[in-house]
C-alpha cells in the first residue's frame, strides 16, 4: 500500500538532494532519495509502527523530515545542524515521532534498515548510547508497508 499524507513538503529535486548529501559527506540510499523525490516529507496518515524491545511496543510518526520545508524544524538541513545528541556516523534521523523521538535509517547500506531512537535518556548530556536505538525494520521499503493508520 503507497504511504499517504495528511499534509507534505514542497517538492524537493536532485540538485536539492545532492546538496543535502555533500553536507553530509556521504550519500543517502537509492530508497531513501527516491522517498525524498517522490514525497519530500510530510504528516503521514499510516503513521504507526512497531518497535522491537521497547517498553512501548507500538510508535507513531508525527512528521517525515524534507528538504526546504516551511516548517523549519521538519527540515533534514535543521536537524542535522540542531542534534540534541552527536550521531554515529551513517545514522540520519528522517523523522520524529508524536513523543519528540527518532526515527532513523543507516545509510551504510543500500537497504536502510530503521531504528526508533529513544532520546530521553540524552536529555541534557548529548551522549549517544547504543542501548537507545531499537529495531523498526530491516529495510525502508519494509518500514513504509509496515506503517498503518491510527486506529
Amino acid at each position: 500500500m503507497p504511504i499517504e499524507f495528511k499534509s507534505s513538503n514542497p517538492a524537493t529535486d536532485l540538485a536539492a538532494i545532492e546538496e543535502f548529501q555533500r553536507t553530509l559527506g556521504f550519500n543517502l540510499p537509492a530508497c531513501y532519495r527516491d522517498f525524498l523525490l517522490k514525497h519530500n516529507g510530510g504528516r503521514p496518515i499510516q503513521c504507526v509502527f512497531p518497535i522491537t524491545g521497547f517498553a512501548d511496543p507500538i510508535g507513531g510518526i508525527q512528521v517525515f523530515y524534507g528538504l526546504g520545508t516551511p516548517v523549519k524544524t521538519s527540515d533534514l538541513n535543521w536537524q542535522i545542524k540542531n542534534r540534541i545528541v552527536h550521531f554515529p556516523d551513517g545514522i540520519l534521523e528522517i523523522a520524529c515521532t508524536d513523543g519528540n523521538d527518532l526515527i532513523c535509517i543507516n545509510t551504510k547500506t543500500t537497504d536502510a534498515p530503521v531504528y526508533f531512537f529513544d532520546h530521553r535518556p540524552s536529555w541534557g548530556n548529548g551522549i549517544w548510547r547504543d542501548g537507545d536505538l531499537y529495531a523498526v525494520a530491516p529495510s525502508f521499503s519494509e518500514f513504509l508497508s509496515k506503517l498503518k493508520a491510527k486506529k
